[in-house]
């Protein structure tokens, strides 16, 4: 089984968004894909990893570098992944 991961992902919609759940969804995956999967810089991206702390200080965290990525012309800051999961294994 396939399974997406969004952990305390935050990204910068245009100011003039008045879409959906699904539109937001669709211009992040449109985003992901203009920036890494085509091969261009991910200069757009900013990656938070703050695994080791609680959950609540770590998405407070990334919200901080969420904010100070935004000022640096960034719009998607968090952990985003797709994993292969079995029973096998665990999710983590």
């Amino acid at each position: 089984m396939k399974v997406l991961i969004l952990s305390a992902v935050f990204f910068r919609l245009p100011d003039d968004f008045e879409g959906s759940l699904g539109d937001a969804l669709r211009a992040l995956a449109e985003y992901h894909d203009e920036v890494v999967k085509s091969g261009a810089s991910p200069d757009g991206i900013s990656v938070c990893k703050f695994q080791e702390l609680p959950l609540r200080e770590a998405v407070a965290r990334t919200f901080d570098k969420f904010l100070e990525s935004v000022e640096d012309g960034k719009r998607l800051c968090g952990l985003l992944q797709l994993k292969e999961w079995s029973h096998d294994n665990d999710a983590g």
